[in-house]
């Protein structure tokens, strides 16, 4: 495969996971303005996968690690200003649903967010070979399988019990 394909497919890439981050935060936006129970909302409906996109999440696995490196850097620029709108978009909503995270708290659970939905997504979701393999290994337990979504939830609202725990900490000091 030529230089030039490769960039271009990691440029449609980069192009698919920007679309999706908007369209994350659309979704989630959307949930959290529906809900009474906010602080619920906050934690649970943050998970990447709200956005119903599974490639999303696959993209998220690949995004810095690879596409990035592999288009022009004006391109990157262009694309990673299109996703930066939909974060700050969705950070916000977060912080208007649970104030006491602050700004800083609710960057971090986006940042949580991404990191763990990258890998959970591949966990969760192997290659069709390696999930037969794993059935008629002894040594990896059935309950290790992976639902995605509850994984991610569990551990997104963790964070964000874990920053609230810590602001209110600070708060009393």
């Amino acid at each position: 495969m030529s230089v030039a394909s490769i960039s271009a497919r990691s440029q449609q890439g980069m192009e698919s996971s920007a679309e999706g981050c908007v369209l994350w935060s659309t979704t989630v936006r959307a949930a959290l303005r529906a809900r009474s129970d906010v602080a619920i909302a906050g934690r649970r409906d943050v998970s990447p996968r709200s956005g119903r996109r599974p490639a999303f999440c696959d993209l998220l696995a690949n995004l810095h690690l690879h596409l990035e490196r592999e288009v022009d850097l004006d391109r990157v620029v262009e694309i990673r200003r299109t996703s930066a709108a939909g974060e700050m978009s969705l950070a916000d909503a977060i912080e208007q649903a649970l104030p006491a995270l602050g700004r800083s708290g609710t960057l971090n659970v986006l940042l949580a967010a991404y990191s763990l939905a990258a890998p959970l997504w591949q966990i969760a979701h192997p290659p069709k070979g390696l999930a037969d393999a794993f059935t008629e290994e002894p040594e990896v337990p059935p309950e290790w399988n992976l639902d995605f979504e509850s994984a991610l939830t569990r551990l997104v609202t963790a964070t964000c019990v874990g920053l609230l725990f810590e602001s209110t900490e600070r708060n009393q000091t």
